[in-house]
This record gives C-alpha cells, sequence and structure tokens, in this order.
C-alpha cells in the first residue's frame, strides 16, 4: 500500500469518526478554556460531569462506564458469552453502582451445533460409496472388518480412520481430491501418542450436539491408592505411564456421580468442570489464582555465575544497492546494524544456531549458576532446604526486571556453614544449584534477589489439592481435596503425557508448477477442517525441550501447542476449545498458509494461547532461489481467551514471529500476564488487528503494553508487488477499532513495596521510569509501518519508542494517568522517543536523516496532565534552529484535547506557541471538568459500532 493510499484511509477515517464533545465553535484560547462546554446541559445534568478525579485520575464512574464498553463488546463474540460470568469477574463489575442493570446477562444460544446441511451424511450401515466416515473412542471398535462409514459400528482411534482413508483412496473408493468428513463422537480420546494428520481433503467434526474431547494425558482410574499418612495418599503408576512427562495432574467427577441426561454434559461438563491440582511447592499457592509475586519468595543473591548466553555471531549478508530505509533505529543490538550507515541485514535464522542457548541480546550476560537463600529475608517462615533432598524440583524465577520468568531444574539443595564475615558463627546459607533452563526469555540477565517458588519437592506436600510424582520409584503422593476425602472413588485423574495432540502437516516434497524464487516447498497438506474439538491435558512446555528465538524480540517460544500446524495449506479449526492444555494451544511453524481458526476458546492455557513463528533458513533473495517458509494469510477471529500464561509468564494471546499477513479480528483477550498481542519483529508486515476486545492484560510483568511491537532487526522480504525481488520495506500493519482497557485488576497487585510498578520500593504511585512504563499501543524498539486508528485507549496512552513510519489517526484516549483503583502515574496521551542515539545531546537532525514519518493526528485524548505530548529526547536547540520539518518530532496536528490545566507543549509552550512552532496546528483544547460522561460513553460506543443511547447523543 502506498503513502497516499494510507493517507486517504485517515481522511475517510476522521470524517467518519469525528463525533463533537462540544461545539465545534467554541474558543481555543487558553483564556476561554474553561468556557469549552456549552451551558445548556450543566444545570440539569451536573451528576453526568467527570467525578471522582483524584491526583489526576479517573474516578469509578468513568472506569464503570469503561468496564461496561468492554462487556458489551465480549458478548458481541459466542465463545465469549458463555464465559459471562468469568469476565463479570474479571471487569469487576460488582464494584459498580447498579451493576446489575449495567452488565445484562447475555442472550441464551446454544453451546455448539453442528452444521444443519452436514446431518445428511448421518446414515446406518451402508457400502462405502458416501464420503463419511465414524469415530468413537470409548465405544469403537479397530476390527479389521471394521470401515468405519457406518454410524452403528463407528472405529475407535482417529489414526485408524485416517488410515482407512488411505486405503479406500487407493483402492478407488474415495477420489484424491474427494472431501471425507470424519464425525468424532462424544467422548474422551486418550492419544498414547501425537496424531500426525497428513491426509489432505479431510473434515474432522464433532457429531451433532456433542463434544469429543482429545486428551493428551493418560487415566488414571485403575491405580490403588492406599494411605501413607493421616493426609496423604500413595499409588503406584502403571508401567505404560511415561513418568517423565507426568508434570500436570487433573481430577474431575467420575461418570457416576456425574449423572446429566445430556450426553453431552456427560462428558465435556465432566472435563470442563475440571481441577489443575497443584505439585507440591514452597511456597504454598496455586498457579491459576496467583499472580506474582502473590506467594512467592525471595532469594538472597548469587553464590557463582557462569557466562551462560552468548550471541550467535554474525548471521548477517550484506546486499550492497539496495534501498535505504530513512528512519530512526534501536542502536543497542549489534545483530543487525543500522542499514542506512553499513547496508547490513538480517536475512538468515534457524533455530539451530540457538541450540547452546544463544540468542540475539548483548553477549556475556551472567547468569547465576547458585543461589542463596536466606530465611532472615523472607516474608514466610521457610523450612530448611536440605530436607528437600535432590530429586526432580524445578525452580521458577521471576525475571530481574519483571518482563516474564524462567525456569531451571535445581541440580541440588544444601545448607552450608556461612563464611561471609557479616554473619554470625553459627549462621548457614540455604543454596539451591541449578541444572538445565533458563531458556524461557531471550533476553536473558542477572538473578541475585529475585522472587521464586520451587515445585515438586516431597517435604512440601504440605496441603490438601497438593501431588508430588517420584520419577525414580514411579510412585504418585497426593493430598485430597476435602470434598474428595474418603470418596476417591468418585473422581477421575489424569495426568499429562503429550506436548502436541495433533500436528497437521505434510512432509512429501512435490514440484511446483509455477517455480517461483521465493516459494519452493514440501508438498503441504491441503483442506483440512477440524470442527467442534476439544484439547486438553497436554505436557508444559518450559523444560521438556529448548526454546528457540525466532527474532530479535524479547521473546523465546517453543514452536509447539496441542495442536501444531507445519506445512499445511487450507486448514480451518472452527469451533474448538483448549481447556486446561499446560503449554501453547496452537503452533503454527514454518509454512502455514490461507488457513482460519474461529470461535476458539482458550481457557486458563499454560502458556500462549497462539504463536505463529516462521523459518528462513539461508535465504538468499537476489541471486538464487531461496526457502520463505513462513505463516502467511491466516485469519484468527472471534475467538475467546480467558487467562493464557498460567506457567509461563512472557506469553500472550497471540505471539507473531517471522509472519506475513497475520489477521486477529473480534476477540476477546483478558487476564493475561503480559501482552495480549506480541509482534515480535518487522518482517513481512501486513498483520491486521481489529475490533478486538482486550482488558486486564500485563498482569505480571511491567514495560509492556496490551498490545507490543518490536522491530529492532532489518529483514529483506518478497516486495509488496510479488515481482520476487527483495526489500527492506515490509506491508503497513494496521491496528484499528479494538478496545484496550489498562485494568481494572491492575491495582491489586501493583501497589507498595515490591512489584512491577515500584521496582522494589516504598512509592505508592507507579513511575513512569523503571520498567513500569504501562500503555496502550506499545510500539517499541524500532516499530515501523503501523497505522493505529479507532481504537479507544481506556486507562492508558500510546508509545513510539524509535523507528518510523507509523500514524495515529482518529483515535480516543481516556484519562491515559490511569484509575484511582489503579495507583500509577500512569502515562501521557503519547509518549515517544525518537532520538536515533539514546542520547539528548546527539547531533541535531539537520546532520542526519530524521525525516522518519511519524504522524499523529485526528486524536482525542482526556487527560489531568497539561501536556498531553511527551517528547523524552525532545532536543529544544535542534527544534528552535532547525524547524519541526528537521526534528525528531512527530507530526501533531488536528487533535483535540480535554484538559484539567491549560495546555502545554514540553511544560513550556503554550498551544498557540506550539502552533506557531508547526506543532499541534490545527488542535483544540476543552476543560475537562465540563465533559459528560454520557457523552464519552458514546463516542467511545460509536466509534466501536456499539449502540449509544439517543439521550446520550444529544449530550454536548
Amino acid at each position: 500500500m502506498t503513502i497516499a493510499t494510507v493517507f486517504f484511509y485517515i481522511v475517510v477515517v476522521a470524517v467518519f469518526v469525528v463525533t463533537p464533545l462540544v461545539s465545534a465553535s467554541e474558543s481555543n484560547d487558553d483564556n476561554n478554556q474553561q468556557k469549552n462546554v456549552r451551558d445548556t446541559h450543566t444545570r440539569h445534568r451536573a451528576s453526568s460531569m467527570v467525578k471522582g478525579l483524584h491526583k489526576g485520575q479517573a474516578g469509578l464512574d468513568v472506569e464503570c462506564i469503561m468496564r461496561a464498553i468492554a462487556y458489551d463488546m465480549a458478548m458481541r463474540v459466542p465463545t465469549a458469552e458463555k464465559h459471562s460470568s468469568s469476565i463479570l469477574e474479571s471487569l469487576q463489575a460488582s464494584a459498580c453502582p447498579n451493576w446489575t442493570s449495567m452488565f445484562p446477562p447475555p442472550k441464551e444460544r446454544a453451546d455448539f451445533t453442528i452444521k444443519s446441511d452436514d446431518t445428511a451424511n448421518f446414515t446406518s450401515c451402508c457400502p462405502c460409496q458416501q464420503p463419511t466416515m465414524y469415530v468413537d473412542c470409548e465405544n469403537g471398535s479397530d476390527d479389521d472388518n471394521n470401515h468405519g462409514t457406518c454410524i452403528e459400528r463407528p472405529l475407535r482411534t482417529l489414526e485408524r480412520a485416517q488410515q482407512e482413508i488411505q486405503d479406500m483412496r487407493h483402492s478407488g473408493h474415495f477420489t484424491s481430491d474427494e472431501v471425507v468428513t470424519v464425525y468424532l463422537r462424544e467422548g474422551i480420546c486418550y492419544m498414547s501418542e501425537t496424531l500426525f494428520l497428513t491426509e489432505s481433503h479431510t473434515a474432522w467434526r464433532a457429531y451433532p450436539n456433542e463434544r469429543p474431547i482429545l486428551s493428551g494425558g493418560a487415566p488414571l482410574s485403575n491405580i490403588t491408592w492406599s494411605k501413607y499418612t493421616d493426609d496423604i495418599l500413595v499409588a503406584e503408576l502403571p508401567t505404560w505411564i511415561n513418568v517423565s512427562a507426568v508434570d500436570g495432574l487433573f481430577a474431575f467427577p467420575s461418570r457416576r456421580i456425574y449423572n446429566r441426561t445430556s450426553p453431552y454434559e456427560k462428558q465435556f461438563g465432566r472435563i470442563n468442570s475440571q481441577t489443575r491440582l497443584t505439585r507440591a511447592r514452597y511456597p504454598n499457592g496455586n498457579c491459576e489464582r496467583d499472580r506474582m509475586p502473590t506467594n512467592y519468595d525471595k532469594l538472597a543473591g548469587a553464590i557463582s555465575s557462569i557466562d551462560a548466553w552468548r550471541t550467535a555471531g554474525n548471521v548477517s549478508i550484506r546486499f550492497p544497492g539496495v534501498e535505504k530505509k530513512n528512519s530512526s533505529f534501536y542502536p543497542w543490538f549489534g545483530h543487525s546494524r543500522d542499514i542506512r550507515w553499513v547496508q547490513d541485514y538480517h536475512t538468515e535464522n534457524s533455530s539451530s544456531y540457538y541450540a547452546s542457548r544463544q540468542q540475539f541480546w548483548q553477549p556475556n550476560i551472567a547468569t547465576a549458576a547458585s543461589y542463596q537463600y536466606n530465611a532472615t529475608n523472607s516474608l514466610y517462615n521457610p523450612p530448611n532446604v536440605s530436607s528437600w533432598g535432590n530429586g526432580d524440583a524445578i525452580i521458577h524465577v521471576i525475571h530481574y526486571s519483571w518482563w516474564g520468568n524462567w525456569q531451571w531444574e535445581v541440580a541440588s539443595q544444601r545448607t552450608v556453614k556461612s563464611s561471609t564475615e557479616d554473619d554470625s558463627a553459627d549462621a548457614s546459607r540455604n543454596i539451591i544449584e541449578f541444572g538445565k533452563g533458563g531458556w524461557q526469555d531471550a533476553h536473558g540477565g542477572a538473578v541475585s534477589h529475585n522472587y521464586f517458588f520451587i515445585e515438586n519437592v516431597f517435604a512440601e506436600l504440605d496441603t490438601e489439592g497438593e501431588w508430588y510424582i517420584d520419577k525414580i520409584n514411579r510412585k504418585l503422593y497426593f493430598w485430597p481435596l476435602r470434598e474428595q476425602r474418603d470418596r476417591m472413588q468418585d473422581w477421575d485423574f489424569v495426568t499429562t503425557q503429550l506436548p502436541v495432540v495433533l500436528h497437521i502437516g505434510g512432509g512429501n516434497k512435490m514440484p511446483s508448477k509455477k517455480k517461483s524464487k521465493w516459494q519452493i516447498y514440501p508438498f503441504p497438506v491441503q483442506n483440512v477442517v477440524v470442527e467442534g474439538v476439544v484439547f486438553a491435558h497436554t505436557t508444559t512446555s518450559f523444560l521438556h525441550e529448548r526454546y528457540t528465538v525466532p527474532s530479535a524480540g524479547d521473546w523465546s517460544v517453543l514452536p509447539k501447542g496441542a495442536v501444531t500446524f507445519r506445512n499445511a495449506v487450507n486448514v480451518i479449526l472452527e469451533s474448538c476449545s483448549w481447556l486446561h492444555v499446560n503449554g501453547n494451544g496452537v503452533a503454527m511453524h514454518g509454512m502455514v498458509h490461507n488457513s482460519t481458526i474461529s470461535k476458539g476458546d482458550f481457557v486458563k492455557v499454560g502458556d500462549s494461547g497462539i504463536v505463529s513463528i516462521g523459518r528462513l533458513p539461508k535465504l538468499i533473495p537476489f541471486n538464487g532461489v531461496g526457502v520463505v517458509s513462513v505463516p502467511t494469510n491466516v485469519t484468527i477471529s472471534q475467538c475467546h481467551f480467558g487467562q493464557t500464561g498460567v506457567y509461563g509468564k512472557q506469553s500472550s494471546a497471540l505471539f507473531v514471529a517471522l509472519s506475513k499477513n497475520i489477521h486477529f479480528l473480534e476477540n476477546v483477550l483478558y487476564d493475561g500476564p503480559r501482552a495480549g498481542i506480541n509482534i515480535n519483529d518487522g518482517f513481512g508486515g501486513g498483520h491486521r488487528i481489529a475490533k478486538n476486545v482486550i482488558f486486564n492484560q500485563i498482569l505480571e510483568s511491567g514495560d509492556h503494553g496490551p498490545i507490543n511491537t518490536w522491530s529492532r532487526s532489518a529483514y529483506i522480504q518478497e516486495r509488496q508487488d510479488s515481482d520476487g525481488t527483495g526489500s527492506v520495506i515490509p506491508s503497513w500493519n494496521y491496528i484499528d477499532q479494538n478496545f484496550i482497557m489498562l485494568g481494572p485488576k491492575f491495582g491489586a497487585l501493583y501497589g507498595p513495596g515490591d512489584g512491577p510498578c515500584s521496582n522494589g520500593n516504598s512509592q505508592f504511585y507507579c513511575p513512569k521510569n523503571g520498567g513500569s512504563l504501562f500503555t496502550c499501543l506499545d510500539h517499541d524498539d524500532g516499530s515501523e509501518y503501523y497505522l493505529d486508528t479507532r481504537n479507544v485507549c481506556a486507562f492508558a496512552g500510546l508509545k513510539n519508542y524509535i523507528g518510523q513510519n507509523k500514524i495515529w489517526d482518529s483515535n480516543l484516549l481516556v484519562f491515559p494517568e490511569g484509575a484511582i483503583s489503579q495507583n500509577r502515574s500512569g502515562t501521557p496521551c503519547i509518549w515517544t522517543s525518537m532520538d536515533m542515539a539514546g542520547d539528548k545531546e546527539a547531533l541535531p537532525c539537520s546532520l542526519r536523516p530524521c525525516r522518519t514519518g511519524e504522524v499523529y493526528t485526528n486524536n482525542t485524548c482526556l487527560t489531568y496532565s497539561s501536556s498531553p505530548l511527551e517528547y523524552d529526547m525532545f532536543n529544544e536547540t535542534d527544534l528552535l534552529l532547525n524547524g519541526i520539518k528537521n526534528t525528531t518530532i512527530p507530526y501533531t496536528a488536528r487533535n483535540r484535547y480535554f484538559l484539567n490545566r491549560a495546555y502545554r507543549f514540553q511544560g513550556k509552550w503554550n498551544l498557540s506557541e506550539a502552533q506557531n512552532m508547526g506543532i499541534d496546528v490545527g488542535s483544540t483544547q476543552y476543560s475537562l471538568k465540563k465533559v459528560a460522561i454520557e457523552k464519552i460513553d458514546c463516542l467511545a460506543r460509536t466509534m466501536l459500532d456499539l449502540a449509544c443511547s439517543a439521550d446520550y447523543q444529544a449530550v454536548e
């Protein structure tokens, strides 16, 4: 898309969304600021004005309006409707006056129904003419004489069904391109191994009004529990259980006591009500319930260090003569230099480079190999570490900057006599030595006084709901929940076994009829549908395999999920659920094209909901044929993501790296530890994030936004006109018409003392600096080619940290300082840092190219501050000497500011003075104190295509 087209789009959007909060004829002068709202409604609508401002923050009235908008928008998504009670709890709706009328219950609708036109295929026993088969994992049979084509004689396993399809196609019963539908009956399919779905033109659908469950676990129905202590039971695991994969245990009511009339409720209802049990840990806690650092303890410093992480080295290829990007850049990463000066490009990346924990960040970052645990500094009364033994314990440690967490195997724990002069003669130190791990975050960093908890420690099996696995002796220990005591026969238990339940992808190579320099792929699986299936009970991701660092963002990731795509085209996942999977929900790795994930339900996922990761091995784009294997043209729509990152805290509902044209539309995201959406690099572009409702993200981390983007490395990709040549310019990305709210759970964790906001100090309000910059749209570290328009941001502003070609147009920002309940200082309407070297004393832009294409226009911001714009690297001398066109300041114009005090640019110039220098040309300011809350509500709803009362529309 050309720049001209982008600006045309902006003009159309601006005309569409402009709805005056006040009369357009009102004065813009500072002296008349308090007269900007008509008196027509102020007398009889005094109670409707913005109230409750406290130290520059919005009160509960505004908070409740924003919460109601989030709820109403979420209820438009069918998969979110059935979670209305969880959404209301997450929004803390009951704290609002008259909340039952503000948050009406959703309309009842069927939880799952198959398409009515498919019912014609449900036939009794018949010859094998119709391309239809049946699988019943509990009552079917894989006898040699059973082909699964009769509803009365279903097959037992999905593997056998796929083999029958292949055999029937080979024998001519089904043609090679005929779509064969396999109906899965209600029941739990315990998968003994991953199903590699390699057969094209197949549809795997749930039978009408039933929900088949594909479990990556193993049932423990035949084990015998015996008494170990008065509180603890023990059972020996059967030999067919892979004890090395046992890292999760689930309990749900047995069929005998869960008696429902509907077969749907009989099975899916049991799984839906299951409890994820807790491995015996110190301190006691619950990963689903607690948000770090709740129920964590604190390390007391490192004993020794090792130089564990090194950079990947120079894997860049130099291509002189390619066009240059005229931009600022992120200067502290040597992997890909500023291409305007040395013309080095990041063009090669393979996960093999990072097999030994090599990654993109700075070299020689020391990570500690041993840590001391000092009971005197603890918030708890810890046991003697030596009693923990040297079993299979795992330690979870919070990143030093609150950017996520790490996990390590514990090599040993011991107590030793202290040898430091500060300790008394009889003092001792508790030492934890780490084994493998630490790859769950690409940034690395020091570990000294970090928060932690340790799990799978037998000595810590001390409360109900906890369990411990003795892998050497194959014994499972369990302290039953209160409702399970003396009634173990009424409960079913499942333990984890597989990281991947379903792998969709091909493997055989096939020459392409239309050869392209950019596209030569192995023969992919094509035209596969999976509908109405539930995935559950997969293993955790954090220690079974090393993560890969796909690109130069902060994140490392395991490219596997309960459902994994690789080498697949035209795949549809529809109306499926991911319930208590312990790793990622869906992973798209490599070549995945023209595929859709719709109406998905992701509930309490251990890591990320969906990850999309490309592979660029030995890409040579100019003088030969390269292999570009990246997810392209994938749509994710109308999905519900309720609590991701139960274990992995650097996780999200959607993670994107080395991908093109990922469209994320009309989804509901809440209760996540970090960004709800993370775009890890600037490769490809063409992404669209639209009409989503996002709240309660960044609940367990700092220095981030609900939507986060990075672009630290330069990539050569196929030109937008697909002429087969390379370009460093990606396609434009679009972020439009989303509702994004910071909180409301934000304030529950980040108060005085420790945490991402306070950084260990005792400040009550979270400072902007120090790893606590929580923004609505966080365009970080060189992000480029984004058009953000018609978004509603509540209690957070916009961030622009280096990069180029970003346009913010026609957005609504509601109190970016935050709300009273959040206890933080917040941000301005837009915070930007554009200086190339990250130094205020750097050379003025007149001596280097600084025209960055940053535009901030037609936005509306309500803020208590008098300085709605903040430029962290502002160079006053540069502005005064060279003018606005030669500075790093974005172009700002035609914005509306509703302020509590008169406008000040950089705290120095009033609006008229700023406009005389070319800043905020055509922008207007109004008094915040006379703005009707109803009008804020109506403006936001109109922008989001929600219904707005006619009475509200009349309010000025």
